[in-house]
């Protein structure tokens, strides 16, 4: 099970290539909990038009699917440091309570937590590098992506771009 949280989602989205994010984890269902549920609707609601489309397919039963959480992922959830938001402590519960949970994130604090806890997850720079190494996208085509994301994700600077092409 692959749960994303929203700055990942949020950042594919603002590019409009939520299709890649299918593409390099070999899916065809992504879930988001309660929390990144909420996330998403509340940038809606504050004019982020791109996000549009992940809570279309929310509706519509396609891709992206809510995840309820079980009493143990909510209560570790409340456990986790409070430097994670809602979202994040949400996915990492439901990562580190199902044995085939996979995180998809681009929160460095978050990333870190579950390569301290040896929960799998998967950060943007990872992401990017598995789409040209599955072949999914050519070298060429992730530099190019990663100067949409910088040129459209405002703040957003992707260091150790050396790390994506070794």
């Amino acid at each position: 099970m692959i749960v994303a949280d929203t700055n990942i989602v949020s950042t594919f989205a603002r590019i409009g290539r939520l299709d890649l994010l299918f593409a390099v984890t070999e899916t065809d269902a992504l879930h988001l909990p309660p929390a990144v549920i909420k996330e998403i609707k509340a940038g809606l609601h504050k004019g982020l038009d791109f996000l549009q489309p992940l809570v279309d397919a929310l509706t519509g039963g396609s891709g992206f699917y809510a995840l309820e959480l079980t009493a143990a992922e909510k209560t570790l959830a409340d456990t986790l440091p409070g430097s994670l938001n809602a979202g994040e402590r949400e996915c990492i519960a439901v990562c580190a309570q199902r044995p085939d949970g996979r995180l998809l994130t681009n929160d460095k604090r978050a990333h870190t937590y579950c390569l301290a806890h040896q929960i799998p997850a998967f950060n943007l720079k990872l992401i990017l590098r598995r789409l040209w190494l599955a072949g999914h996208s050519t070298k060429e085509e992730v530099r190019a992506l990663i100067e949409q994301i910088e040129r459209n994700e405002p703040g957003m600077e992707i260091k150790g771009r050396d790390e994506i092409f070794r």
